[in-house]
């Protein structure tokens, strides 16, 4: 399903035009956001933050550090990589930081104050549950992806579904990604809400 997603998200040439800024880039932008490189936050309160990432480069990733809320480099403590849909995380064949990855299926971002024990994920080589040749991504495991992709009109909506990663620094962050479009309906926008959990059960 990789693949598919690929193919029709990215290398369909008539898509394209669709998958571009609908609107002036400059009206999708947050006033209120503090910003550090690419990306935007602000606090929703009760220890949330919400983020916002520009990542609409078709060449240069966005790296992200949960623990310190801020852009930082390629050789830095990052913990999220953002390129257009793709999201990497510090861990396994993408990094050697041991970012990990849970999915919490059915479970509300604001029901979540601690991180499970176990279900976590690093990028992995690419395995048998795909048709492609590419490392399979711990947002993007196996026929779930982070978001559903609408054929008609060529866009991507965010499954509502409950992230925790695990940090660089052994940290624990629950994470919810909102939108891949901002106000202005241009793509690669990613709005998500985070924000540190307890560590899991001894």
């Amino acid at each position: 399903k990789r693949l598919l997603v690929v193919l029709m998200v990215v290398a369909c040439a008539g898509c394209a035009s669709k998958l571009k800024a609908k609107g002036d880039v400059d009206a999708g932008v947050d006033e209120d956001l503090t910003h550090s490189g690419k990306f935007g936050s602000k606090s929703l309160g009760d220890g949330v933050t919400e983020t916002v990432v520009d990542a609409s480069s078709d060449s240069e990733s966005q790296r992200f550090d949960l623990d310190s809320g801020e852009a930082v480099s390629e050789d830095e403590g990052w913990d999220l990589a953002f390129n257009r849909y793709f999201i990497n995380t510090n861990g396994g064949v993408d990094g050697s930081g041991g970012v990990e990855l849970a999915a919490l299926e059915g479970q509300q971002f604001a029901d979540v104050t601690q991180a499970p024990s176990d279900g976590f994920a690093m990028d992995q080589p690419d395995g048998d549950g795909d048709t492609n040749t590419m490392p399979d991504n711990a947002f993007d495991n196996g026929p779930q992806a982070w978001f559903d992709y609408d054929e008609m009109f060529h866009s991507l909506t965010p499954h509502d579904t409950t992230y925790v990663v695990h940090s660089t620094e052994g940290a624990y962050f629950k994470m919810h990604i909102v939108n891949y479009y901002d106000k202005a309906g241009n793509p690669a926008q990613l709005r998500f809400d985070w924000a540190k959990i307890d560590p899991p059960a001894s």
